[in-house]
């Protein structure tokens, strides 16, 4: 049945069964101050060391469900109150990668999609923007997601079964594509595997 909604929503219009549109770009400003929170996506603020890369399993229904700051802004640095999704390595086993593009600040752009048609952002951020002791892993990601696709300007549908490893942030909601509800995002992405149940491409590490 998960897998029929899966085929269903990426067949329906837009790749998913939410409503959301594929002309839009989400780039993150490429470092402007007060765009995007750059700096958090990135990896480069100070508190960045309070990430854990142990990742937890989890569900995108589970992380749609969470509650946004309620003083989100573009200028907010990482949110690291007890429970903050943005100081935790996340974990979604077995989603479909409903779409994705190469936005023009060179990340990545994934929309995952659950079994009940509801999707998520996962951002493989380009590995020379990043802090050093997340470029390895950022690396090797764009490696393994190069080596199935090629990602270009325009939306490309894909409807394959993924398994994705992030850190949580809560972007701005701007209109990007594929878009939860609450702004939540895997990003930057540490790790992605292709096919069912597949392996890890390396054990998650602590930054030196």
């Amino acid at each position: 049945m998960k897998r029929f909604l899966v085929v269903a929503c990426v067949a329906m219009l837009a790749l998913s069964c939410d409503p959301w549109t594929h002309l839009d770009d989400d780039d993150d400003g490429g470092g402007r101050s007060g765009f995007g929170r750059w700096t958090v996506k990135t990896g480069h603020d100070e508190d960045l060391r309070k990430v854990s890369l142990v990742p937890q399993t989890a569900t995108i229904a589970a992380l749609r469900a969470m509650k946004p700051p309620p003083d989100l802004n573009g200028d907010s640095p990482r949110f690291t109150y007890a429970g903050s999704p943005e100081i935790q390595t996340y974990r979604l086993t077995n989603v479909a990668l409903a779409g994705y593009k190469l936005e023009s600040d060179g990340d990545y752009h994934l929309v995952l999609v659950d079994g009940a048609g509801k999707s998520l952002i996962a951002e493989i951020v380009d590995p020379r923007r990043v802090a050093e002791s997340w470029k390895d892993r950022t690396t090797e990601a764009r490696k393994a997601f190069d080596a199935r696709h090629t990602a270009s300007g325009s939306f490309q549908t894909a409807g394959e079964t993924v398994t994705v490893t992030g850190v949580g942030f809560f972007d701005l909601l701007h209109g990007q594509s594929g878009a939860a509800p609450n702004g939540i995002e895997l990003h930057a992405v540490l790790d992605i595997c292709f096919g069912t149940d597949c392996a890890s491409i390396k054990a998650a590490a602590a930054p030196p």
